[in-house]
């Protein structure tokens, strides 16, 4: 094989490799992590709360191209929902809050929701959620979850 010859090769398949990167769906995928199904120590209600937070979290992907992530926990009626806007919309982070909590309200009229953009808001959701699949005691993800609503408050 000559030298032209496998220039020819290794250029059509850096071609190659360099268009099927490209092809990749633009949406970024959720963090919020759902449950195993064999996790059976989990109790029921938080297996119903974190499949309400993933029905949340698919809603507000599907709604808002300005939301880059979003991860979400439900205790009783109320919901903290923390997002990221995508790095151009960082600049109305604010705004985009309130367009997502006037949704989330008009979605599910029966909860209450609390939406942030902050980054530490968002980590304390992850934190929980990676807890309450050890079989989180009911008081301490109501203690959890209070302290972070607490960080939004104290925030606001």
């Amino acid at each position: 094989m000559s030298k032209h010859h496998a220039r020819q090769i290794m250029g059509v398949l850096l071609i190659i490799l360099i268009l099927t990167g490209c092809q990749q769906e633009a949406k970024p995928p959720l963090v919020s992590n759902p449950l195993d199904d064999n996790l059976q120590q989990v109790k029921q209600p938080i297996r119903d709360n974190h499949l309400i937070s993933n029905e949340i979290n698919g809603q507000v992907i599907e709604d808002f191209d300005s939301v880059a992530d979003v991860i979400s926990m439900k205790h009783k009626q109320e919901v903290i929902v923390a997002i990221k806007a995508t790095t151009f919309q960082q600049i109305n982070e604010q705004k985009i809050e309130k367009k997502v909590k006037k949704r989330l309200e008009n979605y599910n009229p029966d909860l209450k929701f609390f939406v942030s953009s902050d980054q530490k808001i968002f980590i304390e959701i992850n934190q929980l959620q990676e807890e309450a699949k050890n079989d989180i005691t009911n008081q301490k993800l109501e203690k959890r979850f209070k302290k972070i609503k607490k960080l939004l408050t104290d925030n606001a």
